[in-house]
């Protein structure tokens, strides 16, 4: 009899113990469910972007209505003419995009446009789709108008430039930027450690402009002007691809970025620069030994 009375008492104090442990968890449900709906109203990280842009927007230019941008946001769509020609002219927010850029190009100082926006629309991009550089005619424009340069970054970029002491868990949110990769005449993808330098791009870029002057005195094609022009009557007489000059502006254009400090030479851009740059050197010297 005494041991059915301890063993029952033990259920009794089992009970007890299970009743106050579901209590506890229930009411920490709701203190967790009052903590939530408060964030909705009371979001701190929110407020302090707020507070950094409240004196950064811009403004549509002078003397244009929303229906003035729209307007010329479809003529640029119909023409292709970045940015915004990717989306959807469908979407209700389909000239965004060019609102954005008519909004950039009021700024008389050179521009760093950190984006998440990877579409081609804005930015080059490489075979595995990371964005690169910003697209040629989108510098262009920017320079034509402002005389300043243009360049595009994603957030995961300008964070690690400006902080390189990110704590683990912000670094595998920014997808291991500093990843290099090489391809090889195999299928595999291999992982290399960053060999850039500002040099050698340097010296593959200075290479490429002695061989493409080489290709016009070859072609015996004058050209009055700059490496541009050169390009454009390369590609009109059918001697390099579009894709070729595209890639040689880029090429340029990076090389520049890192002599005004917009690119460090650790950025993913350089290493596609170096790696691009040898293989349009090997292709152009190749056509001028044939």
């Amino acid at each position: 009899m005494l041991e059915g009375k301890d063993i029952l008492k033990n259920i009794e104090t089992l009970q007890e113990n299970h009743h106050s442990a579901l209590k506890e968890y229930k009411d920490g449900l709701v203190e967790l469910r009052d903590h939530l709906k408060k964030l909705f109203y009371e979001d701190h990280f929110l407020d302090s972007i707020l507070e950094i842009a409240q004196e950064t927007i811009i403004f549509p230019p002078d003397g244009k209505t929303d229906k003035d941008l729209m307007k010329e946001a479809e003529e640029r769509f119909k023409n292709k003419i970045p940015p915004g020609y990717k989306d959807n002219p469908k979407e209700e927010n389909s000239s965004g995009d060019f609102i954005i850029w008519s909004s950039i190009l009021q700024l008389d100082t050179d521009v760093v446009f950190v984006s998440g926006d990877k579409k081609s629309d804005w930015v080059y991009k490489d075979n595995n789709e990371n964005p690169i550089v910003a697209r040629r005619e989108l510098i262009e424009e920017f320079f034509i108008q402002t005389g300043k340069d243009f360049a595009h970054i994603t957030p995961k970029d300008f964070i690690t430039s400006l902080n390189s002491d990110v704590s683990e868990d912000v670094r595998a949110d920014l997808s291991n930027y500093k990843t290099k990769f090489k391809v090889e005449d195999s299928d595999e993808l291999t992982v290399i450690e960053p060999v850039n330098s500002q040099e050698k791009l340097d010296k593959i870029t200075r290479r490429i402009f002695e061989l493409v002057e080489d290709l016009c005195q070859k072609e015996e094609l004058k050209i009055e002007g700059d490496i541009y022009k050169a390009l454009n009557s390369l590609v009109a007489n059918n001697i390099i691809s579009r894709k070729t000059r595209e890639e040689i502006e880029t090429i340029i254009k990076i090389n520049r970025d890192i002599d005004l400090g917009l690119l460090g030479v650790n950025d993913f851009s350089v290493g596609w620069a170096i790696s691009k740059g040898t293989h349009c050197i090997n292709n152009i010297t190749k056509y001028l030994q044939d």
